[in-house]
């Protein structure tokens, strides 16, 4: 599977990349593209129909055939088995007036089947439909059905693989509360255009308090990076600070993000927070300085709290 900054930037131009197919086989790449875009949302496993391994509880998988392509699945495109939830994803490219007749109308049956089949409860299981452009009818039938369906335009799937590369500790319950929302705004809007509005503002606000969530870890982790990139036994956090000014990944976490400036304070709290620095005193400036914490007791601490985590678990 490509990397996640790759398929961030096909979805980005996905009219561009999908040129580099057959005209008969773009819309198979364009849902094969969206199921792989769901797998590092979630950072899940891929998988295709050529390949799966149901073995795997936790994982996405794309029911076309890379050896077929031009072979439609049966049922829906793609499906997507969260923790605690799946999403059945039905993409098309299709932008005017056939999009509900011949594409999301007949995913409504997939729904369905699926969740007979796998004697699911209905509030656990999404019908993502998503395409380049939402058409006003599309709209209007999806409001008549009492189906957990999620509307998407493709502006969204990249925002929220953004926020995912980004925060790539980012929890599977963050994403089935954007879907949760979207779901609650399609019912509530009065035309597509003020859906348009209204998930846009949705998910921006989404974005921003998930990066929030996660931004300590991410610092943290950026810090320890820094560390060892220095090299020697012990860093200041002034010195780390300094180095995470000019990181790109950090100042656009941080535009993004719309929280205060990166300050020397929170690079303490991350590598503290985190078990992945150790405090060894302050310089004659006041600046506290760490010791990169050794991977084998940081990856240790982690499997004992897991554990911890497990036991109050299996006595409730």
């Amino acid at each position: 599977m490509q990397a996640a900054q790759t398929i961030l930037d096909n979805l980005r131009e996905h009219n561009q990349y999908l040129r580099e197919f057959p005209a008969g086989q773009q819309s198979a790449y364009f849902e094969h593209l969206i199921a792989q875009a769901l797998s590092h949302v979630l950072h899940l496993p891929f998988y295709t129909r050529d390949n799966d391994d149901a073995s795997v509880s936790h994982r996405v998988v794309w029911l076309g055939s890379i050896n077929n392509v031009s072979k439609a699945p049966q049922g829906p495109d793609a499906v997507a088995y969260a923790y605690g939830y799946s999403i059945l994803i039905e993409p098309t490219l299709k932008t005017g007036t056939r999009q509900w007749t011949q594409e999301f109308g007949p995913c409504c049956e997939h729904y369905e089947e699926f969740v007979v089949a796998k004697n699911l409860d209905r509030s656990s299981v999404y019908l993502l439909m998503i395409a380049p452009e939402l058409n006003g009818r599309t709209w209007e039938s999806v409001r008549s059905v009492n189906l957990n369906i999620v509307l998407m335009e493709l502006i969204t799937l990249t925002i929220i693989l953004e926020t995912s590369i980004l925060a790539c500790t980012m929890r599977h319950i963050e994403v089935q509360r954007l879907f949760t929302d979207l779901r609650g705004y399609l019912g509530s809007s009065r035309s597509l255009p003020d859906f348009r509005e209204e998930a846009k503002n949705c998910v921006t606000k989404w974005q921003k308090d998930v990066l929030q969530t996660e931004r300590i870890t991410f610092v943290g982790v950026k810090s320890y990076e820094t560390i060892r990139r220095i090299g020697r036994r012990f860093v200041s956090s002034g010195e780390i600070f300094q180095s995470l000014r000019g990181d790109p990944a950090v100042e656009g976490y941080v535009a993004i993000s719309g929280g205060e400036r990166l300050g020397s304070n929170e690079i303490e709290q991350g590598l503290l927070q985190l078990s992945l620095g150790y405090p060894l005193g302050k310089t004659p400036q006041g600046e506290a300085l760490f010791s990169p914490v050794p991977l084998t007791d940081f990856k240790n601490r982690e499997k004992r709290l897991v554990k911890l985590v497990e036991e109050i678990n299996e006595q409730f």
